[in-house]
């Protein structure tokens, strides 16, 4: 068994940094180059479900960033493991945290 999934962890830091740093389109554009075509975004009303990349980049990301400016990113839980539920087999890793 993998320890310590550094290789996985690694892909998501990547790609919250990349989303942390990006302006206007660029959102759009690393959201597609990180997340898959069929990607499922689950948030809280009036968001709840986002069936593609570019659709949570442009209904979430891009209005909340414009509204604030000086967001930031505080993660208080970052964690990878093992799934083996049925249908969704693989790594997960878990990144929990606060927009501020």
């Amino acid at each position: 068994m993998t320890q310590g999934y550094q290789t996985e962890k690694q892909l998501i830091l990547d790609f919250q940094s990349a989303l942390d740093t990006a302006q206007g389109d660029e959102i759009a554009a690393v959201m597609k180059r990180f997340s898959a075509p069929e990607f499922l975004w689950r948030g809280y009303h009036p968001f709840n479900e986002i069936t593609s990349p570019e659709k949570v980049a442009t209904s979430f990301w891009a209005p909340l960033r414009a509204a604030f400016t000086s967001l930031q990113r505080r993660m208080d839980v970052f964690m990878a493991g093992q799934n083996d539920l049925p249908g969704h087999e693989g790594v997960w890793v878990i990144s929990m945290g606060h927009l501020m």
